[in-house]
């Protein structure tokens, strides 16, 4: 595979209005393809309007959640609100929607925590009523966990139907992406419902071939298969490879040949960086990335070369 690598820069950490209206006109200006924002209830900005702010301070980059907790958000008051985005955006939005996983969120609200197969059931009707919700028309859904009825969507987005992406690390979960999605977000295997060192076994390229496998499963018969982008949660451009590869591998519990093959990871030189980019490219078929704001300088020259 070959083609264009892009890059997606996500808002991390809230900053005040100035701050972030420099961070979004700054992706935009050194080249970035999207900005993009999660959902969790820590210090981050709200990701809804966290992305209409933006949506009006740029013009290019498209706009995305990576991802939306689908259990936070009944789905015909989701779809209104990204539609508006979609509007306000004049068609850039990438709707990424996830089960949700993190404990903590789901504890310290008092929301349930159903076991992951319920979640992952309720994401796909989710799905089905953003889609029917954006079409033309009224719509009407009777499923497991939601009921529609003659609801027309308004407003439309402006985009005929805005991209879905949904987001996962887990067999369930990616298989059902492979099925319904326009883009898969490939993550760190959640299951655990906590970020640890355990979450870095499955960074390794092995894991990344088993993820690959669950989404073609799931896309079987599909005409247009999704894209794949990933999270890249470890960025260093240095000089020294071998030693930031051994460091990091050491705090994640990883061998240093396994942190720098991971394609969640981006350690070297501007140009080995770009090497191991175009390699992931035609070994994997990944093109699209996912990095942290703290990223957004660092990466500047890699976006320049590539």
């Amino acid at each position: 595979m070959s083609g264009a690598i892009s890059f997606t820069v996500q808002l991390t950490a809230a900053v005040t209005a100035g701050e972030s209206r420099s961070l979004c006109r700054r992706a935009e200006a050194l080249g970035y393809a999207g900005i993009s924002i999660s959902d969790h209830f820590s210090a981050q900005l709200a990701p809804i309007p966290a992305l209409a702010a933006a949506a009006a301070i740029t013009e290019r980059v498209r706009l995305g959640f990576n991802v939306l907790a689908n259990d936070f958000r009944h789905p015909a008051v989701l779809a209104k609100e990204l539609a508006t985005i979609d509007v306000l955006s004049d068609g850039r939005l990438v709707a990424g929607i996830g089960a949700g996983w993190m404990t903590h969120d789901y504890h310290a609200t008092g929301i349930a925590l159903d076991r992951p197969g319920v979640r992952i059931e309720r994401l796909a009707e989710a799905v089905t009523i953003l889609r029917g919700l954006w079409g033309e028309g009224p719509f009407s859904f009777a499923g497991s966990h939601y009921r529609i009825n003659e609801l027309d969507g308004l407003p439309k987005p402006v985009q005929k139907l805005p991209p879905i992406l949904i987001g996962g690390g887990a067999p369930r979960v990616l298989g059902l992406a492979g099925r319904v999605a326009d883009v898969v977000g490939i993550a760190l295997d959640n299951r655990t419902g906590a970020v640890g060192t355990h979450t870095w076994q499955s960074a390794r390229v092995a894991s990344t071939h088993d993820k690959l496998s669950w989404i073609a499963k799931g896309a079987e018969g599909r005409a247009n298969p999704p894209r794949v982008s990933v999270r890249v949660l470890h960025v260093a451009v240095t000089d020294h490879r071998a030693r930031a590869a051994a460091d990091f591998a050491e705090s994640a519990g990883l061998d240093a040949d396994e942190a720098l093959s991971s394609p969640h990871t981006l350690i070297g030189t501007v140009g080995e960086i770009v090497a191991d980019l175009r390699s992931r490219q035609q070994t994997l078929g990944l093109s699209d990335y996912v990095v942290s704001q703290s990223a957004l300088d660092t990466l500047a020259p890699v976006l320049a070369a590539i």
